[in-house]
């Protein structure tokens, strides 16, 4: 249903939920998550009842800042108008879930989110634009002090862009971070320190402690915290000449910006790869490459582009400027989008690995601020220290290598348990006599491809894996067992009915999952999942025939299972 705004009244019907808790061992816990944004239910919306218009139409910067992205969606061809939305005013309601996939493959889907990178443009820019129109007045300038009034100018840019974005979390820390730079330049200190990310990250865990558990925070301030020493460290170093005795040429300041967006691109990705590792199980290994070009094109075309658009926007849609300003970001952005395609469709674009977990995390880290001990402490205690460092960080990774990745999960809390085999077909196949709710929901499918490391095929969802199947599925014919292949190159036969166990156990499978317990000899060992009921387990198949199984923390607390080691049988007796 359509046709209404900020400020309407909408009655509807809805099913409510507590926020999920872990759905599996090492799974994100979404409760706290929500927790942290201030929800405290979710669900959806059963029925549309009725719509009123509301006594005020809502608050004006709703109206103006949904308004805005209508007029920006409907003034470009698509996807740019919705990616020139999420930019100008942090609307991200016309943006698809394949375009963000595809900048997210590409390793620019930061581009895409109100962060440090669009506050810094603005607010800087701001800044510098002030201070270039004061130079032309020399006499002026010389009398004031033009660098404070332009910082806070473009204080109150910022806060003005953050408030006309709606506050998102992620444009609410990128401005305290520049608020802080700004606050610096007033006070006559060195802004960029680590004093400053520090005090930063205090402000936002006083507002909300539980914000440190989510993946923005987190991947934020490890790129920050990682740019902030390597300035520093810059600066402590012995022997630089100053900025202002170096040779300049022609060519020196464009081959510093280069080579600075390369070293800041390679330094951020690799202080925020375990982070994305653990929240999203990707890594994008041309991220760097792909930010080379979408940087300076972010930087230096489509935001100027959009604050034009912006100043046209607030002048009226019909301003002599709106038009070429809409054309020029469009294009930019369109460019953009075909930077991101170009990277997204590389191999290993998007490269899904295992989750680190949270113990080598905290390894990893300690590890790498032990390495940046300050060169001040001495070259003694700076050398151990930075070995001790180095060994602690590939203890972490040795840890995260070494990780035994699941063969399969069990999701079996539903009334329809339903299989997850990781492997060349990584597919999900109900089991069960009842094909009710044998479906995977989004919630489930991103959690359990996270864990496996591996996209998952969903017969019932319609997706289109199986066009090439590395073994036959049957997927039709529940009588006739799913033929697999799994991680490790097992051949694994699925009985999804009793009728299929027979043909499963004649199949020369080396392992069966079934539902049904056999009551018959079998010629290989099968695994039956009926015990299992009421809860989810990762499954592990170990090399000695046995299989383990790991609860989810929920459902170990509900049922008393923990971590156990089960034998497959070969006898019907034997259960």
């Amino acid at each position: 249903m359509a046709g209404f705004g900020p400020g309407d009244l909408v009655q509807v019907r809805v099913r409510l939920y507590p926020p999920p808790g872990p759905l599996l061992p090492g799974a994100p816990d979404f409760a706290l998550q929500a927790r942290a944004r201030g929800v405290v239910a979710s669900g959806y919306v059963v029925r549309f009842l009725a719509v009123q218009p509301g006594p005020d139409r809502g608050p004006w910067l709703a109206r103006f800042r949904q308004e805005a992205a209508d007029r920006l969606v409907t003034a470009m061809q698509p996807p740019a108008g919705g990616i020139a939305a999420a930019l100008l005013v942090g609307d991200r309601r016309h943006v698809n879930q394949q375009v963000y996939d595809m900048f997210q493959r590409s390793g620019l889907a930061h581009l895409l989110a109100i962060s440090g990178l669009h506050m810094g443009l603005l607010c800087f820019g701001v800044i510098q634009l002030l201070r270039f129109g004061g130079a032309w007045f020399p006499g002026w300038a010389t009398r004031l002090a033009l660098h404070k009034y332009a910082a806070v100018a473009g204080l109150v840019a910022g806060a003005s862009y953050v408030l006309l974005a709606g506050m998102p979390i992620s444009a609410l820390r990128a401005f305290i971070m520049a608020g802080l730079l700004i606050a610096a330049v007033l006070l006559d200190r060195l802004a960029l320190t680590l004093r400053n990310v520090a005090l930063a990250a205090m402000i936002i865990l006083a507002i909300n402690p539980v914000a440190v558990f989510t993946a923005s925070f987190q991947l934020s301030f490890a790129a920050t915290a990682a740019l902030v020493l390597w300035y520093e460290a810059r600066l402590r170093r012995p022997g630089d000449a100053p900025a202002s005795d170096q040779p300049r040429t022609a060519m020196a300041r464009p081959l510093r910006y280069l080579l600075a967006l390369l070293v800041t691109s390679l330094i951020a990705a690799a202080a925020t790869l375990p982070f994305a590792a653990q929240h999203f199980g990707l890594v994008t290994i041309w991220g760097v490459a792909a930010n080379l070009l979408g940087i300076p094109l972010t930087g230096l075309w489509i935001m100027p582009a959009g604050l034009l658009v912006g100043l046209g926007q607030l002048a009226g849609s019909d301003a002599a400027l709106a038009a070429p300003a809409l054309w020029m970001m469009e294009t930019g952005i369109l460019a953009l989008v075909a930077v991101a395609r170009l990277f997204a469709d590389l191999p290993y674009a998007g490269w899904r690995v295992l989750p680190p977990g949270y113990a080598a995390l905290c390894l990893g880290l300690g590890g790498w601020l032990l390495a940046l001990l300050d060169a001040r402490q001495g070259m003694a205690r700076l050398a151990v220290a930075r070995c001790g460092g180095v060994m602690v960080m590939l203890g972490a990774l040795v840890m995260w290598v070494l990780t035994p990745a699941p063969d399969g999960v069990l999701l079996a809390r539903g009334r329809t348990p339903i299989l997850v085999l990781a492997g060349p077909n990584c597919q999900a196949t109900p089991l069960g006599p009842s094909t009710r709710d044998g479906m995977l929901s989004d919630f489930t499918e991103s959690t359990t491809s996270l864990l496996l490391a591996q996209e998952i095929t969903d017969p019932a969802r319609g997706t289109d894996a199986l066009t090439e199947p590395t073994m036959t599925n049957n997927a039709g014919d529940r009588r006739r067992p799913v033929m697999l292949q799994g991680r490790h190159g097992q051949t694994l036969a699925v009985a999804r009915h009793r009728a299929a166990l027979t043909r499963a156990c004649r199949s020369g499978a080396d392992l069966v999952l079934s539902f049904a317990a056999p009551r018959y000899d079998c010629r290989v060992p099968v695994f039956t999942v009926s015990r299992l009921r009421d809860a989810n387990f990762l499954l592990l198949f170990n090399g000695d025939g046995s299989v383990t199984v790991r609860p989810s923390p929920a459902d170990s607390r509900r049922t008393g299972v923990t971590a156990d080691r089960i034998w497959p049988v070969r006898e019907g007796s034997r259960k």
